[in-house]
């Protein structure tokens, strides 16, 4: 069976994996050659799932990008400064940024 879950039910399914092959994470760590805190570290999320861990519950990570349609924002208003100011894409009298503009220019 090959399909797609979230990474809500992987981590279930190593949580289960844990208990029902190994009994507990001190013994799971021992035998897949990961310290107890490492072990830790991943199942709460601190550090990524070693790849040893995840084949070892019959998962691969993939990682997924989605196209999203961009948000539409209402225009800004125009500079009536007398003395524009274009330093790295700041409007000074309402220090709002200028869309498209980085600080790094």
């Amino acid at each position: 069976m090959s399909g797609f879950i979230d990474g809500y039910k992987a981590f279930g399914r190593i949580r289960s994996l844990i208990r029902s092959k190994y009994g507990n994470q001190r013994n799971c760590a021992r035998s897949l050659g990961l310290s107890e805190g490492h072990l830790s570290d991943m199942l709460n999320g601190r550090c990524e799932i070693s790849p040893i861990l995840l084949a070892d519950a019959g998962l691969v990570r993939r990682t997924v990008y989605q196209i999203i349609a961009p948000k539409e924002e209402p225009p800004l208003p125009a500079n009536t400064d007398s003395n524009p100011v274009d330093d790295a894409g700041v409007d000074m009298p309402s220090l709002i940024r200028k869309p498209g503009r980085s600080a790094q220019g």
